[in-house]
């Protein structure tokens, strides 16, 4: 009876420690922050039109823009590289690449570059330029959305000219460009998809004669994305 009674005191002790007994935290799983590293390649179509003044003579024609980009960035500098080339009905072809240092987060980015700028027509016409500007470049939570916007000064002087642009600013060739764009990156993949608007304008200087025109249009684009924020 007495050792009955012993091992249902001991029982009842061993319940009461083990209720006592502090209950270990449990730790939540680590959740990978996105990178601030990223790697960008894709395709670029602009379809829209082009206007031109030329000795009083002035034109207008739809036309498509092709080209490619590529984006190589860390958290506070990176390099953009862009070839594009459009055709305008009769009007001439026209080709542009141009390379930009990024400087800054996505958030709020400076930029400078240079690049070259061609018409192929009855007489080919190519330009060297240098270029400046500002970017930014938002995350819309964690919806896989991103806005993009950007705008940027080109001078620029006729291939070979002796002097080049900076001999000549006053009289150099000058422009400008601007885009805004939403990103969309797919669910679990490295595909991305973008649409935006892109114009730009450009007043060639060749001689004693300027010819100003406009290329602007819907911006459409897809490609691969590693990284990003």
């Amino acid at each position: 009876m007495q050792a009955r009674f012993m091992c249902g005191a001991l029982v009842a002790l061993a319940g009461s420690l083990a209720a006592q007994a502090p209950v270990a935290p449990t730790v939540a799983p680590k959740v990978k922050g996105p990178s601030k590293a990223e790697f960008r390649v894709g395709g670029i179509m602009v379809q829209g039109e082009r206007n031109y003044d030329f000795l009083g003579s002035i034109g207008t024609a739809t036309g498509t823009i092709k080209g490619v980009e590529v984006l190589l960035r860390g958290s506070g500098a990176g390099l953009y590289v862009r070839s594009m080339s459009g055709e305008f009905g009769t009007q001439p072809i026209v080709v542009s690449a141009d390379a930009r240092l990024l400087l800054g987060r996505p958030g709020f980015t400076i930029f400078a570059g240079v690049g070259r700028r061609g018409l192929k027509g009855l007489k080919d016409k190519v330009y060297d330029m240098v270029q400046g500007g500002v970017s930014s470049t938002l995350s819309i939570g964690g919806t896989g959305l991103r806005t993009h916007i950007s705008g940027n000064i080109i001078l620029a002087t006729e291939k070979d000219e002796p002097g080049g642009v900076a001999a000549s600013v006053k009289n150099a060739s000058k422009g400008i460009e601007g885009e805004a764009a939403i990103f969309y990156r797919l669910p679990k993949t490295p595909f991305f998809l973008n649409l935006g608007y892109r114009t730009e304008v450009f007043n060639a200087v060749s001689g004693n004669n300027d010819a100003p025109e406009e290329v602007r249009g819907l911006r459409l684009g897809a490609g691969l994305q590693f990284g990003g924020r």
